[in-house]
């Protein structure tokens, strides 16, 4: 899903992002501020633990940031 405009009524700024479902759940989302959120949907489902910033997970916000940018460049061909 991706959503680049910003939303004047909730003061959204623009953002992309990509679930996936490999087991678990996984939800990455970048802002146009540069803000990421990262989380594990199977078990934390209400979004309420960010882990986009924590060491023990980066190896899997890497894998979904160049995943999601993989799909941008298809997306646009």
């Amino acid at each position: 899903s991706q959503g680049q405009k910003k939303t004047k009524q909730e003061g959204i700024p623009g953002w992309k992002g990509i679930i996936t479902r490999d087991g678990n759940t996984w939800m990455y989302v970048e802002y146009k501020t540069g803000e990421t959120e990262l989380y594990n949907r199977s078990k934390d489902p209400w979004l309420l633990n960010n882990l986009a910033h924590k060491k023990k997970y980066a190896a899997k916000r890497n894998y979904l940031q160049n995943e999601m940018e993989r799909l941008t460049r298809l997306s646009k061909n």
